[in-house]
């Protein structure tokens, strides 16, 4: 009983005496770090503001959640501790002078690395360390990653980032990487002969302008819409980083506006903007891509705490600037029909989307969802001959089963009809570089989840995943638009797969953890006539990515 007090008096102390000197930014934190877990499952038993439909959340917003956690009366011992952690992630001691701060974590003086300020502006600079090493059915590969994380404000007003590392992967086993796996797509910057080697830098920037209920930014990151654990079906944060202007804000307690605009990649020629370079070197021409841009908006309602209900629009399009869609509050939809005088060959794709989180209604639980509409007709919802082209996602989590609330459990489901993310326009495909921006299975696929997590100690989360995937083919832009009836769903059978992935996170400092990760994994394909077996088992530590 007194080491709940002792903790409860210092957690208070902390965030009390912490408040006067800490200046959150409007800048994005990486989800690598374990306060993304830590708020997830306390934000199924404590009301607190956690608002994570689009992700990375920025320093504020993670600065508010843990500072009204903090307030809860019933956190225990165990609690108290991670949620002091994580705090001093996000504190800055004033200086008027550089130097090296330093936590007091175990008794222990830990170097978090270099903090300056003066007047109202700051900086703080933080290497970025770290690597993996990893075996699969392929062989060995080592991973190494190095750069500089920095980030501050001016003013108190702006706020800055710069995050870059270097990515380099050599070994045997770098070939038998699989390419379906759910990890996030990055370009390869490296000599693409080199089959046992891949290079990728990682670049997130961000200057972002506070406004008294919101920010306006703009940068380059990846982003993510929706819950769920791999599942975000509207946008997923698989495709490349892509650089973006975003506005937040919150109009009123019970209602938010998101906006953000988005320059692609499309990986599409155009033949037509070739020249000359008056030379045969490398061919002697210049080369262009094709333009390709992404806008989306949506409104998120909260009728009462831990219920959020949101609603929004996206539209991939490619031509000259169009400034309607630079426009936050257009409706994209109505501007594209007009806009392109109703000519399906010269108009953009647009999707509208729903999502709903509801978290504690049910004690210790959270029901969410998505539903992402490509196409559909409401006057044949259930008609055979329309082309309703979308996708949803459901799920829950709980963590009621153990006393101590340190074990969480899950099951989730998403199944994306054909054709979802096409366009008759393959500049137009709602993909980044090749990657879909929304799940990364693609469409006429379907995938259950099923997960346990358990924290026995503060820091650490053990958690056990085993998904199946059903996955059919792509098919044709012909059959897309003029089949009638439409292809059934999972039509042309690709391949079936079913994985087992078991992982530990060990958050060792507020800025740095080690993981381990053990993937098994049987791929069936062309109706079982083939199968394949893949095992994975990786190693990893990283300092300074957040």
């Amino acid at each position: 009983m007194k080491t709940c007090i002792k903790h409860y008096i210092s957690l208070l102390l902390f965030v009390i005496f912490s408040n006067g000197i800490l200046h959150a930014q409007e800048i994005p934190v990486s989800t690598e770090s374990g306060v993304y877990i830590f708020l997830d499952q306390m934000s199924l038993q404590y009301n607190f503001e956690w608002k994570d439909l689009i992700k990375p959340v920025t320093r504020k917003q993670i600065k508010v959640a843990l500072e009204e956690l903090s307030k809860q009366p019933n956190l225990s011992s165990h609690e108290k501790k991670a949620c002091i952690f994580y705090y001093e992630s996000f504190v800055t001691n004033q200086s008027s002078n550089y130097r090296y701060d330093t936590l007091r974590l175990n008794k222990k003086r830990l170097y978090t690395g270099l903090h300056y300020q003066e007047g109202g502006s700051e900086i703080h600079v933080r290497p970025i360390i770290g690597g993996n090493l990893t075996t699969n059915t392929q062989g060995s590969y080592l991973t190494q990653a190095k750069g500089v994380n920095i980030w501050g404000s001016i003013q108190q007003k702006v706020d800055y980032l710069f995050s870059f590392h270097d990515v380099s992967l050599s070994g045997k086993g770098v070939p038998g990487i699989p390419q379906d796996l759910s990890v996030p797509k990055s370009i390869n910057v490296g000599d693409v002969s080199l089959l046992n080697n891949k290079n990728y830098n990682e670049l997130s920037a961000a200057l972002s302008y506070r406004l008294k209920n919101g920010f306006l930014s703009i940068g380059q990151e990846r982003f993510s819409w929706g819950y769920g654990e791999n599942a975000k079906i509207v946008q997923s944060n698989y495709a490349p980083p892509a650089p973006y202007l975003k506005l937040n804000y919150q109009l009123f307690k019970w209602l938010t506006f998101n906006y953000h605009h988005a320059w692609l990649q499309s990986n599409i020629l155009d033949s037509a903007a070739t020249y000359s370079l008056q030379n045969t070197t490398y061919g002697g021409v210049h080369q262009q891509y094709h333009p390709k841009n992404y806008a989306q908006h949506s409104f998120t309602f909260t009728p009462k705490s831990g219920i959020d209900l949101s609603i929004g629009e996206s539209i991939v399009y490619t031509g000259n600037f169009k400034p309607g869609y630079f426009i936050p509050v257009m409706y994209f939809k109505s501007y594209d029909r007009t806009s392109s005088n109703q000519n399906i060959l010269a108009g953009d794709n647009g999707q509208i989307f729903f999502g709903y989180s509801i978290r504690r209604l049910i004690p210790h639980t959270q029901l969410y969802g998505q539903v992402f509409i490509d196409e559909i007709r409401l006057t044949k919802l259930l008609s055979k001959e329309n082309r309703n082209q979308l996708g949803y996602q459901i799920g829950f989590k709980n963590n009621s089963l153990l006393q101590n609330n340190q074990l969480t459990f899950g099951l989730e489901y998403a199944r994306i009809k054909p054709f979802v993310y096409n366009n008759i326009n393959p500049v137009l495909n709602y993909t980044h570089h090749g990657s879909f921006l929304g799940d990364w299975i693609g469409n006429n696929a379907d995938r259950f989840l099923a997960f346990v997590q358990y924290n026995p100690i503060p820091k650490l989360y053990n958690k056990v995943t085993y998904q199946a995937i059903r996955k059919g083919g792509p098919g044709t832009t012909e059959q897309q638009y003029l089949a009638n009836p439409q292809p059934p769903f999972l039509f042309d059978s690709q391949f079936d797969q079913s994985a087992l992935k078991i992982e530990s996170v060990y958050q060792l400092l507020p800025q740095a953890h080690v993981q381990l990760i053990y993937y098994l994994g049987t791929t069936n394909s062309n109706n079982n006539t083939a199968s394949t077996k893949y095992q994975n088992l990786q190693f990893s530590f990283y300092f300074g990515l957040y």
